[in-house]
């Protein structure tokens, strides 16, 4: 027979295992609770692990649990967002599907203009809202596609902050998932990497490529040479982009090729080396991010 320290030492770990299946680490409440909201005088009632579907965004944070107490309602105790329905009911539904989206069923399809009755304007605003909340890459999610069959893994994506991938050399693409936006700008983390080019390529020239900026309609930063290399021509940018980057360093490109930044400083701009050829220009009406080399990043 147990004794009685014994029974008292399993009823603390049963409280315990209850209180961890409670939390279930999002604060002090269950994900299986059903939340009123007041969204812009509009009430609708969605589950808690709906809404805080996409980890690091201002809903899940907001609606965790941890702060229920003292986030706003309205007179009847409602959770309120200040904020139309028809820019944020959108958002509700589209997690609403996701969480019941199988890999047997039809694609999953983001909003898009013609959802809001063609008004662009409204779309945009639409957009803003999405923005505002953190949504944008669990909305409008992007994958990644490597050109050649080796050996490369990808850690889940967390919607909020990106995407990471350890690879071989390989040449990658971002690849819109379920919409139609394009995207103009990205920026990579960098790891342990090793001939390394980071840039935009047209759809045209993508199953031919054998680096980033190495043929037509494509344009990179080389990390290793420390130059932009465009259509197999490279130019040294060697007073701006001076030291060889550490691990931790941030490079981003901005309007399609147009800008590019290292941990913050301008290092290039197209202003100061004009494409010649109308191919090449593609890229800034065209082009989709691409990078290659072999190592860790974080885009």
């Amino acid at each position: 027979q147990p004794n009685r320290e014994t029974i008292e030492m399993n009823k603390i770990e049963s409280a315990i295992e209850g209180l961890q299946i409670k939390s279930n680490g999002e604060g002090d409440r269950i994900p299986s609770d059903v939340l009123s909201l007041n969204v812009g005088g509009t009430l609708v009632s969605v589950l808690r692990k709906t809404i805080t579907a996409v980890p690091g965004s201002m809903l899940a944070t907001r609606f965790s649990g941890r702060w229920d107490d003292n986030s706003e309602k309205d007179s009847n105790g409602n959770f309120f967002i200040d904020q139309p329905f028809e820019l944020f009911g959108p958002i509700i539904d589209y997690l609403r599907k996701k969480r019941c989206h199988t890999a047997f069923a039809p694609p999953l399809k983001s909003p898009e203009a013609k959802h809001f009755g063609g008004d662009h304007d409204k779309y945009l605003d639409f957009l803003r809202v999405v923005e505002y909340y953190g949504m944008s890459q669990a909305i409008f999610p992007v994958r990644v596609e490597a050109l050649f069959d080796y050996e490369w893994s990808q850690r889940e994506p967390d919607e909020s902050a990106g995407i990471s991938i350890t690879t071989e050399w390989n040449i990658f693409k971002l690849v819109i998932d379920g919409h139609s936006r394009k995207i103009r700008s990205f920026e990579i983390t960098i790891g342990k990497v090793k001939n390394m080019q980071i840039g935009w390529v047209t759809p045209h020239v993508w199953n031919n490529l054998n680096g980033v900026g190495e043929t037509v309609q494509t344009i990179g930063i080389d990390c290793n040479k420390k130059g932009l290399i465009q259509a197999g021509h490279f130019t040294p940018i060697a007073e701006t982009f001076t030291m060889d980057l550490p691990v931790g360093a941030v490079i981003r490109c901005e309007n399609r090729g147009a800008q590019w930044y290292i941990d913050g400083q301008l290092i290039f701009s197209a202003d100061e080396f004009p494409m010649e050829s109308e191919l090449d220009k593609r890229i800034f009406h065209d082009g989709i991010p691409a990078f290659c080399g072999g190592g860790d990043w974080h885009v």
